[in-house]
């Protein structure tokens, strides 16, 4: 298949279905382009004109659309996404608590959390940003429990895990129906979990914030969430607010304008 007849098919991947196998394909799409710099720009444009609200797709094309060496960084792309250790970070931090963890929604990072804590007990917080969540736990066999807000004074969390779109320029960026829900859990550590991809440099970030204002992102207050995981480890929100994932990448922005 020719690289641009392989943009039409990513076209037709549905939001929201399987992020990670999203990223790989276009990785794998974008790699094709690496004797064409002029058509690598055309497709990151496209890329993200089809799958706008994935931060992470930003963050890929970012990686690839600057280098010299497109294939090359395309596939040490692939490597991160594949080895992403934030899973395996939140598994130790809370290995030494025994209590549940309440997670805000689900996702990649929290299906391979569940693989490799057998024995932990993990309870998904329907937010109202995916009305198909049980059915998508169901799907992957994992014996999860949704529960609503009302439940959850009961259950004494050891912590919340809360996903975090994007972050770029030291901000930080939510959901509207997780930030409604942070009132709630205030009295809850409260864990960012923010996977490889998810810190764009600000210029990029404000890119896709701006291009994506039907999402009402909004910014995480200082007192929400103290701790966060990421593809390093458990770290303060100071250091992960100087976290970036890929380099600034002025020639994506130029494209997209």
């Amino acid at each position: 298949m020719q690289p641009f007849e392989r943009l039409r098919a990513i076209a037709r991947w549905t939001r929201g279905l399987d992020e990670e196998s999203l990223l790989l394909e276009a990785i794998d799409c974008l790699a094709d382009f690496d004797d064409d710099p002029a058509g690598l720009v055309v497709a990151c444009r496209r890329l993200l004109s089809y799958h706008p609200y994935s931060a992470r797709l930003w963050w890929v094309c970012s990686r690839v659309i600057g280098s010299m060496e497109p294939r090359m960084v395309a596939w040490d792309t692939w490597d991160q996404i594949r080895n992403d250790a934030t899973a395996s970070y939140l598994h130790s931090y809370l290995e030494s608590d025994e209590r549940p963890v309440l997670s805000l929604g689900w996702s990649q990072t929290m299906s391979s959390l569940a693989e490799i804590s057998p024995g932990r007990k993990i309870v998904v917080m329907r937010t109202g940003d995916d009305n198909n969540l049980s059915r998508s736990l169901r799907e992957e066999s994992l014996p999860i429990r949704v529960i609503g807000a009302v439940e959850v004074a009961a259950l004494d969390p050891v912590c919340v895990l809360l996903p975090i779109v994007v972050s770029g320029g030291g901000r930080v960026f939510v959901t509207p129906k997780i930030f409604e829900s942070l009132d709630l859990l205030s009295e809850i550590p409260t864990v960012g979990v923010a996977p490889i991809g998810c810190a764009l440099s600000e210029n990029v970030a404000r890119a896709f914030i701006s291009g994506n204002e039907a999402l009402d992102l909004r910014d995480l207050p200082t007192s929400a969430a103290a701790t966060f995981a990421g593809p390093s480890g458990v770290v303060s929100r100071v250091q992960f607010q100087q976290r970036r994932d890929a380099p600034d990448a002025p020639e994506l922005i130029r494209s997209l304008g």
